[in-house]
């Protein structure tokens, strides 16, 4: 039997039709002007609204709301049409405004151009939540050591900071999770792998750490070469290349030789490498930093029978690397 026909009147309302996402960003859109475009994109995916609708609602064309959405031509946005989509999506102003400067000063934009953009000194007054300071308190030693693992120590204490400005402009994502903690230290991570080159990262961070083959008890060893660092976050922001370390070998080296000490570390690192992130970084943690169970559980946001359990299935994974060989025993505390 035929369905009667709907009334015009009564016909139900269709669900209003999404338009097309933003384009990819422009690959020339590097550093912090990336980490901004990214937090106002994830949060345009969560909202709903076309680039059309946001646009009217913050009184700014399409066009240039797709152009802000998309770094178009790597050019750096001015505040006022930033400031203007952020608070259309109901995004806190002030650390979305950090961001911002930051990312003006990394595209060397003058401070007469900055000081041009109204309201920047207003915006950036609101004090970081009391919930990110206390972590920052709790964590923050932790947070430097392991970003200083990877980056120069003035790059590691910007990264940090950047990373709790992210978490801030996001903290509906943060306090939806499972924890917080957590959804920190996994931002720190990606903002860290970010702004080191991931093919050289382990590499180099294994020329700035003792050796966690052979444990504590190393005889006096002459310090080990001094490879060059990461520059600044400004300097990363046009390039993130480090000179690659060059390929020692395979075999099991001296301990009382510092060369046979860093491709013993080297070839540790470029394993760890295929580690994932938790099992890499509870061995940073752990054998690296010196971070007891408990420590590395509480930074991790999880628990101590976590961390067992990521360390056991780390290890088991490096004895099995192949260009990882190894007579003794897994590591030491």
């Amino acid at each position: 039997m035929n369905r009667p026909p709907v009334p015009e009147g009564d016909e139900p309302a269709k669900a209003p039709r999404r338009g097309r996402r933003p384009s990819e960003v422009d690959p020339r859109v590097v550093g912090t002007h990336l980490v901004l475009l990214s937090v106002l994109r994830d949060r345009h995916q969560r909202d709903g609204r076309t680039v059309e609708q946001l646009g009217r609602d913050c009184n700014f064309v399409k066009s240039k709301i797709s152009e802000l959405l998309r770094g178009y031509g790597g050019k750096y946005p001015r505040w006022e049409i930033t400031k203007a989509v952020a608070a259309a999506m109901d995004l806190p102003l002030a650390p979305l405004c950090r961001l911002w400067l930051a990312g003006a000063r990394e595209a060397r934009k003058k401070e007469k151009w900055i000081e041009g953009n109204a309201g920047v000194a207003d915006d950036l007054r609101a004090p970081m939540p009391r919930a990110l300071e206390g972590l920052r308190e709790l964590h923050g030693a932790t947070y430097r050591a392991y970003a200083g693992v990877f980056l120069r120590p003035d790059a590691a204490d910007g990264v940090v900071e950047q990373a709790l400005t992210v978490v801030w402009a996001r903290m509906d994502v943060a306090f939806s999770s499972a924890s917080v903690a957590g959804h920190v230290w996994t931002v720190l991570r990606e903002l860290v792998m970010a702004w080191a080159d991931p093919s050289t990262a382990h590499g180099v961070a294994a020329s700035r750490t003792v050796s966690v083959r052979w444990g504590r008890d190393l005889p006096d060893l002459p310090d080990l070469p001094d490879l060059q660092g990461l520059p600044d976050l400004a300097d990363l922001a046009g390039t993130s290349r480090l000179p690659r370390l060059p390929g020692l070998g395979d075999d099991l080296p001296d301990p009382r030789d510092p060369f046979g000490r860093l491709t013993e570390q080297t070839d540790l690192f470029r394993a760890m490498r295929e580690l994932a992130p938790r099992h890499a970084d509870v061995l940073i943690l752990r054998y690296v930093l010196r971070r007891s169970a408990e420590e590395t559980a509480d930074v991790l946001g999880t628990d101590p029978g976590m961390v067992g359990l990521w360390d056991r299935q780390a290890q088991e994974h490096l004895e099995q690397a192949p260009h990882f060989r190894t007579t003794t025993g897994g590591m030491t505390t």
